[in-house]
C-alpha cells in the first residue's frame, strides 16, 4: 500500500516534498524571504490621527514625547532616528515608504509657522528623518522656545500651587 500524499507541500530531512512525491532540496534560492517593505504595509495598523498635533512652539515637549512614543509603537522609529542609515536595498525601501508616512503625519501635524515651512522645504522628497532633525535643532536651540518653555512651566507650577492652595 502507498501512503496517501498530502494535500500541502511538507520538508522531510531538509528535502520539499509536494503532492506527486516530487522532491526539492531546500535552498536560499527556492525558499522565500519575507519581503520587509510589505510586512511593513501589513503588519501593523498605521494611523496618522494618533499622532499629536502641534499648534503652538510651547507645546513642543509634549508633542515632542507623544510623537516619539507613537512612532516607536507604529514601527517608524528610524525615521526619528537621525543617524540611522539603512544598509541595504531592502531596508532602504522600507525607510523610503516609512519616510513618505511620517512626511504626511508631519504634514497633518504640524501647525506652527516654523513646523509647516520645515515640513514645505523636503515634502518633495518626502524626507520625514530630516524635518525631525530640524525641528530638533530649531526647538532645542531656539531661545525663544526656551522662553517660552519657561512660561509654561511657571504657569503649570502655579496652576499646581493654586490647586494645592484650594485645598487647605
Amino acid at each position: 500500500d502507498k501512503p496517501e500524499p498530502p494535500n500541502q507541500p511538507m520538508v522531510v530531512a531538509g528535502i520539499l516534498v509536494d503532492k506527486n512525491y516530487i522532491a526539492t532540496p531546500i535552498t536560499t534560492t527556492n525558499v522565500r524571504r519575507p519581503d520587509p517593505v510589505r510586512e511593513f504595509k501589513k503588519a501593523i495598523k498605521r494611523n496618522q490621527n494618533l499622532f499629536p498635533m502641534l499648534t503652538h512652539e510651547t507645546e513642543w515637549d509634549n508633542y515632542h514625547e507623544s510623537l516619539v512614543i507613537e512612532a516607536k509603537s507604529q514601527d517608524l522609529e528610524e525615521v526619528i532616528t537621525p543617524s540611522y542609515v539603512p544598509l541595504n536595498q531592502e531596508l532602504i525601501d522600507l525607510f523610503d515608504e516609512k519616510q513618505k508616512f511620517m512626511t504626511a503625519v508631519f504634514k497633518r501635524t504640524l501647525k506652527t509657522d516654523k513646523g509647516k515651512s520645515i515640513v514645505r522645504k523636503y515634502a518633495k522628497t518626502s524626507n520625514a528623518q530630516k524635518i525631525y532633525e530640524e525641528l530638533l535643532a530649531h526647538h532645542n536651540t531656539s531661545t525663544k522656545a526656551d522662553a517660552e518653555a519657561e512660561v509654561a512651566q511657571q504657569a503649570e507650577a502655579r496652576a499646581k500651587y493654586d490647586e494645592v492652595m484650594t485645598f487647605e
